[in-house]
């Protein structure tokens, strides 16, 4: 984990070189999302982007990608206290988070001028993901039970609890 200015960076690492990086970008400006981000703000919740959302395609290791992503959430959680999670995504990708961590469409069919491609806008429950890591290792949770899940494949309740220490330590 990294930290830069209002930016957490989570990196996984095998064999020195980076297989997958998220960046936990704080202050949302989703470009051609600023009505929803408005609506989401005025009905209370806290919201942080996850941006650079890369994973080398040699690398298919579904504990490297669910600890990244666990680590992502627990940055978000609680460190940056937020409580949604958005994302952008290109529209073959929307099945992949629905099935796997439970995001849900929030807006289709938009064009992202910054990459000149298509972009589905997706948004997480953190409070959700929590509840489904839990239920992974205790044998609940709907999202969790699924074989695709990666809530099964992330970090213990246990190692977690040590990963929050640290990161609160080292960012608060």
């Amino acid at each position: 984990l990294e930290r830069r200015d209002q930016m957490l960076r989570t990196r996984a690492e095998c064999n020195l070189a980076v297989v997958s990086e998220i960046e936990v970008q704080e202050h949302c400006t989703l470009e051609g999302h600023l009505a929803k981000l408005a609506q989401l703000r005025d009905e209370g919740y806290l919201l942080c982007e996850f941006i650079k959302l890369a994973i080398d395609g040699v690398v298919r290791s579904k504990k490297v990608l669910a600890s990244l992503m666990d680590a992502a959430f627990l940055c978000a959680r609680e460190v940056r206290r937020c409580d949604k999670v958005l994302i952008e995504v290109n529209p073959r990708h929307v099945r992949f988070y629905e099935s796997m961590l439970g995001f849900k469409v929030l807006r289709r069919d938009r064009m992202n001028h910054r990459v000149n491609a298509p972009a589905v806008l997706m948004s997480l429950d953190l409070a959700f993901a929590d509840q489904q890591v839990q239920g992974a290792h205790e044998g609940g949770g709907t999202t969790a039970d699924s074989k695709r899940s990666l809530y099964r494949h992330g970090f213990s309740p246990e190692e977690r609890s040590g990963l929050v220490n640290r990161l609160r330590r080292t960012y608060s």
